[in-house]
């Protein structure tokens, strides 16, 4: 009895595993059409935010800022701001027009104002289009 539960135990985890690797390959793709023809700059440690309507998007612990066709901006985090994904805004204490590595950022559930989570910036990584 007690091998058919650890059975089962392992299978539940494997599945899990599975589902959870699933998902986080289906973001890792869409992270890769958003960049795709583009080409990374090296050394950027910060994104404007103040630009004329950046476009923010949340992928797992990723956050991708798509500024126009040719530009966009892979943030790395230490996760928490997923609840960017279903419209939660994203804010830096104090406010400031960039977003740079080792900031803490914190997301806030709209229209409640309740705060949703909050995550330190590791790696922001520019692409462009060259041509």
């Amino acid at each position: 009895m007690i091998r058919k539960k650890c059975t089962i135990l392992a299978l539940s985890v494997v599945a899990l595993t599975s589902a959870t690797g699933a998902k986080r390959f289906l973001k890792d793709q869409e992270i890769a059409r958003a960049i795709q023809g583009k080409v990374a700059d090296p050394a950027t440690d910060c994104v404007n935010t103040q630009r004329s309507h950046p476009r923010l998007f949340s992928y797992g612990t990723n956050l991708l800022y798509r500024i126009s066709n040719d530009t966009v901006y892979v943030v790395r985090t230490s996760g928490g701001c997923e609840g960017v994904s279903r419209g939660d805004s994203l804010q830096t204490r104090p406010f400031k027009a960039r977003l740079c590595v080792g900031d803490i950022a914190y997301t806030t559930q709209i229209p409640s104002n309740l705060p949703s989570g909050s995550c330190t910036i590791k790696r922001v990584t520019r692409y462009q289009s060259r041509g």
